[in-house]
């Protein structure tokens, strides 16, 4: 994922900004054949920022689809500096 991160980052102008969500917790899955790296907030953080992102905003919320209610998203907003 952090290479990921910095090839977007290339990508965007000086300004630019990006968004990324996650399923909350911690590793690597796949689940019904998708690949899934869940993050923590900090976690999620230290993504952007190791990949030269100022973090404007991190959040969590609750999946809206019913029957998933239970499942939480790590959301994060950053700016390439």
């Amino acid at each position: 994922m952090p290479d990921v991160m910095i090839r977007l980052r290339r990508l965007l102008r000086p300004g630019g900004v990006i968004y990324a969500s996650f399923k909350y917790g911690s590793g690597e899955r796949i689940k019904d054949g998708r690949f899934f790296c869940d993050m923590t907030d900090e976690s999620c953080r230290k993504l952007f920022e190791g990949a030269g992102f100022t973090v404007i905003e991190t959040f969590m919320n609750a999946d809206t689809r019913e029957g998933r209610e239970d499942e939480k998203w790590v959301n994060a907003i950053g700016e390439k500096s």
